[in-house]
């Protein structure tokens, strides 16, 4: 008989036994190790702690997730990619352990190796310990992990790498005190002394001027029947600041709707941003890197949201396999593993069934891919805009009236074709968007009120800024 839950989580891991990856343990720290070191030596999965037979809720003891977590971050070799979240079911707590799959096989528990089969958790056999080293030596060879001999330190982006060290620092794998050189070599972005090419989509302050094809670019198309292209907009930053950038300016032009229910007016999203994040990432993370024609755009229509990726599906993924949860076999483990670290990817192998889950959510209407033609494509269908040529001005021509320096006019640009689409925004949204400090648009935004093209209404607690 099939169990209910309270936690969704809990619901959606534990139903009726679909998902390959999970593995339910005891406490037992010795099995937890074991466990996490056969999945990290395969594609990942989760683990769950304080479930017992029959998927019971047994639970767990605060001292036993400290010592559980203390363990799998300094007893397997090398550092364990994972991520842990503590859930809570009538009261009693469950430890979630998500292990990536691991971007420096083979990994080592209590000085063995270990490997999954099935739902058995075995040490690894001559053979199979010859397979992982390996395919740690076809991970070397890789796209990732190639020098790039243009980036160096200097060139990364201070608050990415603080970002890293912070959740470092939480999970014991580094002291404050961490430079920057150590953290990239955390995320094993170092290689002979260099910055990887997985290093520079990331952590590079400007990537696409040493990879071109970094650029994700952003159409909008009208809403007449011609649907003719009436703006785009490249996204050049790393991946890590290109992810909250894109995020935040797509939903910009699906404004949340308003329904009145019981005479209280409810606001309910017209796009998902978990849903837009995750197929972002998902595009971003299994995309081909290694040729300039490579390309992830994103095609925002008056009738839906399309993201699509130059290649195909990784070898034994279909289509059909993106509609449940799937293991998953990763093109690119280190730009992934940094993803994981941040927590931008929370339960491995689920990222399309959160993308599924969120969209029937909100409108009841399924997401769907397409394999075909050397693309992938990622549709958000029944999504609208009333965006058209006439409305849509060219705001980089108007900012660059001003007669300020060209990255100061994109900037004013960026600013200004928000405030196109959304009303009472404040600066901390302006400064999300831009990528510049608060005190950075605050100067811009007064330069934009000086030029009569913008105005703030409302007091200093509720008001923002809008479009004359």
């Amino acid at each position: 008989m099939k169990m209910k839950y309270s936690n969704p989580i809990l619901e959606y891991l534990l139903k009726d036994g679909e998902n390959e990856t999970l593995c339910l343990c005891a406490s037992y720290s010795e099995n937890v190790l074991k466990v996490a070191c056969a999945m990290a030596n395969g594609r990942g999965g989760n683990i769950l702690l304080g479930v017992g037979d029959g998927s019971s809720i047994v639970g767990i003891t605060e001292e036993k997730i400290k010592c559980a977590i203390a363990n799998l971050s300094h007893q397997i070799v090398p550092t364990l990619p994972f991520t842990f979240n503590v859930l809570d079911e009538a009261g009693k707590k469950v430890l979630l352990v998500s292990v990536w799959m691991g971007s420096q096989k083979p990994y080592t528990a209590l000085k063995d190796f270990y490997v999954q089969e099935g739902n058995v958790v075995r040490k690894a056999n001559l053979n199979q310990v010859d397979a992982l080293f390996e395919e740690r030596a076809q991970m070397e060879s890789s796209w990732e992990r190639k020098p790039n001999r243009q980036t160096d330190i200097s060139s990364l982006s201070k608050s990415v790498l603080e970002r890293f060290r912070l959740k470092f620092v939480d999970a014991e794998k580094c002291t404050s005190a961490a430079g920057e050189e150590e953290i990239c070599k955390l995320l094993n972005f170092i290689v002979d002394d260099s910055i990887t090419n997985a290093g520079t989509v990331v952590l590079h302050e400007r990537p696409s001027e040493v990879l071109p094809q970094m650029r994700i670019r952003i159409s909008l198309f009208g809403d007449s029947a011609g649907a003719e292209l009436i703006n785009v907009r490249l996204f050049e930053e790393n991946i890590v600041q290109t992810v909250d950038k894109i995020t935040t300016y797509v939903t910009g032009f699906y404004p949340p709707q308003i329904n009145i229910t019981n005479n209280q007016r409810i606001q309910i999203e017209s796009l998902s941003k978990v849903a837009l994040r995750e197929g972002l990432l998902n595009a971003i993370v299994h995309r081909k890197y290694d040729t300039y024609d490579s390309f992830v755009a994103i095609n925002l229509y008056s009738d839906r949201v399309e993201i699509i990726n130059s290649g195909s599906l990784p070898q034994g993924i279909t289509v059909a396999d993106l509609n449940s949860t799937h293991k998953s076999i990763l093109r690119n483990p280190d730009i992934a593993n940094a993803f994981f670290t941040l927590g931008y990817i929370e339960m491995a192998g689920s990222g399309t069934q959160r993308i599924i889950n969120e969209c029937e959510h909100i409108n009841g209407e399924m997401p769907f891919w397409k394999n075909e033609d050397g693309y992938v494509t990622l549709t958000f269908p029944a999504v609208y805009h009333r965006q058209s040529a006439a409305k849509t001005k060219d705001w980089m021509s108007v900012a660059s009236k001003l007669n300020v320096e060209d990255a100061v006019s994109q900037s004013l640009a960026i600013i200004l074709e928000y405030l196109s689409m959304n009303k009472s925004v404040k600066l901390d949204k302006l400064a999300e968007i831009t990528g510049k400090s608060y005190p950075t648009v605050k100067r811009y935004t007064q330069m934009l009120k000086t030029a009569n093209l913008i105005y703030y209404e409302g007091n200093n607690r509720t008001g923002g800024w809008n479009m004359k």
